[in-house]
Parts: structure tokens; sequence; C-alpha cells
């Protein structure tokens, strides 16, 4: 495989985070990312090429599309916070509820 290769590989698996991340299956999301990562790593194993236009772009490309993967994590991250929080405190007052019986 060669350098361009294992980019083309790479920016496939992030397009695919990205539509998974995008449809909230984040379950789904951190497999392509394991995946993705056996990628990043094959990176140190090769010789890398010269750097074209189109290379460059790709790299670009994954870039981005891991900026908008990880905005979309941190705003499911706080969604879950903010619904723990709901929960806890419906919990509390439950309790509180509970113990006045």
């Amino acid at each position: 495989m060669t350098y361009s290769d294992v980019i083309q590989q790479i920016y496939s698996l992030s397009e695919e985070m990205l539509k998974s991340s995008l449809q909230s299956e984040w379950e789904a999301v951190v497999a392509l990312e394991s995946e993705r990562q056996s990628f990043l790593d094959k990176l140190a194993d090769i010789e890398p090429q010269v750097y074209d236009a189109e290379l460059e772009k790709q790299l670009q490309q994954i870039i981005a599309i891991n900026s908008e993967i990880e905005e979309l994590s941190q705003q499911e991250m706080d969604h879950c916070r903010s619904e723990h929080s709901l929960v806890k405190n419906h919990k509390s007052a439950i309790d509180a509820y509970s113990s006045m019986r």
C-alpha cells in the first residue's frame, strides 16, 4: 500500500465517521475510529512521497472532517451531561418526596 492509498483510506473512513456522527451513531463512530487508527499507524511504516496538490487537499479535508466530528462529539457530550443532570435532579426530588411520606 502506498502513502497515497493509506491517506485515501483515512479520508474514506473519516467521511464515514462524519456521516455516523451526523446520525448520532456513536458506536459506529468508535468502531470506524479504531479502523482509521490502524491506517494512521501504517503511515509511520511507509516512506512519504512527494506531496502533490491532491494529497494536500485530502489532508486538509481530513483535518476539516475531524474538526466537525469533534464538534459533534462535544455537542453530544454536552447533551448527555444535561440529561444526566436532569435525571439526577429528578431522582433527588423523588428521594426527597419519598422521605416525607
